[in-house]
């Protein structure tokens, strides 16, 4: 086949020429039939010039070339349109600093963490005030003692004590790792081994770096009713410190033949903040029961997802609950919900035009409606009317996509599924027509 060749001047000129004479289709067929990328010269030659760059970018985007389409927006301080047109293609870094300069740190955490960047998207996620994703990525990060330390404010104990056990003796927060692990197996009712703890982390003389677990020493000391020990520790504070938090005053009333149990008005620095935990002393761990989850993790849609991965896409849903005539899903408009009924009687019922509305179907706890609204925009067919009181796990499109987005696998197989389930529709489809001829 003979090739045509043209200089890569002409070819620059022959398009910004299509361009100013508002010739677009023809301008963006003739940037795409060239073998060879012109773009960057083609952005050249117009950077001084906005109206132009405007154009030029709305050629590259409808010639389906993101990468150049969102550096255009980018140099017109278009960041959002630049955001967007970077996550396009993949480009997810870039989409994340757009965002940062937008003042998103949520959407601008969300693009680093899938460029695996999960430092970075953790800050950000934190800054956005979302700590359980936050902790995940500090996770992946392996910043142990951080995702171990939000992970605690999130009242997971058994996966803090996981990562904090992990912190190693010469990272800067080891004692602030074994404090924290130390506070988990109090409140669990385990002061022997809080006190263990603290023993193993080689304190060395009360100086500054080390005052705060000795005092931590102290405290279980006394709760064990070990005084002499309490009172040793608490002396070595105040001669360290004469006003440190109420050493002095917990010394004294040791002294005196008290428990030193005494707190003073000031709270200790690591119990500031610190969110209280209701546990029973005799409990060697905490769990906590997700209601329905059963019912979500029977699904066929999500099949192939992980028992851990069910857990996330738990953290997603929403607890809904019904009375007689509450509606879930309106006939002839877009629906916003996957619900997964756990528990009540729920109506599918459909009108046609100038009829009134005939019951479908009659679902119960275990059945699903409006998976289609996930990945479709698409009116419903039917409406979902709740027959009596009832609950069901929600799923709105927003939190599934966000969900899908931290993970480019799991999306891939959540897809599959859905796409293997619409061709098992249309063959049922199929089948039916072909009956009926």
């Amino acid at each position: 086949m003979a090739q045509q060749f043209v200089s890569t001047e002409r070819a620059i000129t022959a398009i910004l020429d299509l361009l100013r004479g508002n010739q677009v289709d023809a301008a963006v067929l003739a940037y795409t039939s060239y073998q060879e990328d012109i773009g960057f010269p083609l952005l050249s030659r117009v950077v001084a010039e906005a109206p132009m760059q405007k154009a030029v970018a709305n050629l590259f985007y409808r010639a389906r070339d993101y990468p150049k389409a969102a550096l255009c927006c980018e140099n017109l301080g278009e960041f959002e349109k630049a955001a967007l047109l970077y996550e396009k293609c993949q480009d997810y870094e870039m989409a994340a600093d757009m965002y940062a300069r937008l003042q998103m740190p949520l959407r601008s955490a969300e693009m680093f963490e899938k460029a695996q960047k999960h430092r970075q998207a953790a800050e950000l996620f934190m800054q956005g005030g979302d700590s359980q994703r936050a902790a995940i990525n500090f996770e992946k990060a392996l910043s142990h003692y951080h995702a171990g330390k939000l992970y605690f404010q999130l009242e997971r104990l058994n996966k803090s004590m996981e990562l904090l056990q992990k912190v190693k003796r010469e990272e800067d927060e080891f004692i602030e790792a074994a404090l924290l692990i130390a506070y988990i197996l109090e409140r669990n009712g385990h002061v022997d081994l809080a006190i263990r703890k603290l023993q193993s982390v080689e304190l060395g003389p009360v100086n500054e770096k080390t005052s705060r677990v000795w005092y931590r020493l102290g405290d279980l000391f006394a709760k064990k009713g070990l005084k002499d020990e309490a009172k040793k520790i608490f002396s070595d504070i105040v001669a360290f410190d004469f006003n440190y938090m109420d050493a002095r005053q917990r010394f004294e009333d040791l002294e005196k033949g008290g428990s030193g149990l005494q707190i003073g008005a000031e709270a200790s620095e690591l119990e500031a903040g610190v969110p209280e935990l209701a546990v029973t002393p005799e409990a060697t761990q905490v769990v906590s029961v997700m209601e329905g989850f059963e019912y979500l993790k029977q699904l066929p849609l999500f099949e192939e997802l992980s028992l851990q991965e069910m857990k996330a896409l738990y953290t997603r849903c929403e607890q809904k609950h019904f009375q007689p005539n509450d509606r879930l899903i309106a006939q002839g408009v877009a629906g916003e919900n996957l619900y997964i009924l756990t528990a009540g009687s729920y109506q599918v019922r459909r009108t046609a035009e100038g009829k009134e509305p005939h019951v479908v179907a009659t679902l119960g706890p275990g059945n699903y409606v409006g998976e289609m609204s996930l990945i479709d925009d698409a009116p419903t067919s039917a409406e979902v009317i709740a027959a009596a009181p009832g609950t069901a796990l929600a799923i709105s499109k927003t939190a599934f996509s966000v969900f899908l987005a931290s993970n480019d696998h799991v999306a891939l197989r959540v897809y599959r599924v859905f796409v293997r389930t619409m061709c098992e529709r249309l063959r049922k489809a199929n089948e039916q027509l072909s009956a009926k001829g």
